[in-house]
């Protein structure tokens, strides 16, 4: 969550970095897609839409930040926010982490917008609950 967070306020907080991010994604020819913010009133949902978009920036991110590290204009805070996200972003066990947290949000995703559309059955919440209950039953099994 911190590392979205981070990412999130990296280039929300400076146009350059945004810019230079969006010359990342048309150097890869890949759509344009910058970080969105984890936390909000429904953080479920959000913090989906922020795995979901930080996975689909993922190799224009990874880019981008080699590149700020190597500059030597860059200023050396920003130097040194990138080296420590592209630390993490190369872990093998961060990325499964954010993979298993995605995997395991989705279906409280949908369960939690079940419950908030008001033209929901009993029957539709079963069903959500039920699928929901079932993934976080295999993850459970699956990690003790």
């Amino acid at each position: 969550m911190v590392l979205l967070m981070g990412l999130y306020y990296f280039y929300k907080n400076s146009p350059k970095q945004r810019s230079n991010l969006c010359l990342s994604f048309d150097a890869l020819a890949q759509k344009k897609v910058v970080p969105t913010r984890v936390g909000g009133t429904r953080w479920v949902g959000h913090v989906v839409l922020a795995i979901e978009t930080f996975f689909k920036a993922y190799q224009a991110i990874v880019s981008h930040l080699g590149d700020v590290v190597q500059q030597m204009n860059s200023p050396k805070e920003a130097q040194n926010k990138a080296r420590g996200y592209l630390r993490l972003l190369k872990r093998a066990d961060v990325i499964a982490f954010i993979h298993l947290l995605l995997d395991v949000l989705r279906p409280v995703r949908n369960l939690s917008l079940t419950l908030q559309n008001r033209k929901t059955t009993l029957a539709d919440v079963h069903n959500k609950a039920d699928v929901a209950t079932s993934v976080l039953r295999q993850y459970q099994t699956r990690f003790t």
